[in-house]
């Protein structure tokens, strides 16, 4: 297997807030991944993108909801399809 990602993540300013971060934030990210018997048969690249919202409950707890962007194939061609990601942690 091989995969890469790019991400960017962004959390906002509030300055009433101590420290200064709000608790708000975005992620954007780019992947691209394929699976092989080996490194040598690594020929079908899957890209995958998407964007995403998070939210601090508190320090070092988060909801987290992400639409992410991957191929699908189906008999009519290749399509790409969303997915929806909700996570607390």
């Amino acid at each position: 297997m091989a995969y890469g990602i790019l991400e960017y993540r962004h959390q906002f300013l509030n300055e009433k807030r101590k420290g200064g971060m709000s608790r708000h934030g975005y992620v954007g990210w780019l992947g691209l991944g394929s699976v092989g018997v080996n490194l040598g048969n690594l020929d079908h690249w899957l890209p995958n993108w998407g964007i995403g919202y998070r939210f601090e409950v508190q320090p070092r707890m988060s909801v987290r909801a992400d639409v992410g962007f991957g191929r699908e194939f189906f008999d009519s061609g290749n399509k790409f399809a969303p997915s929806v990601y909700f996570s607390f942690t």
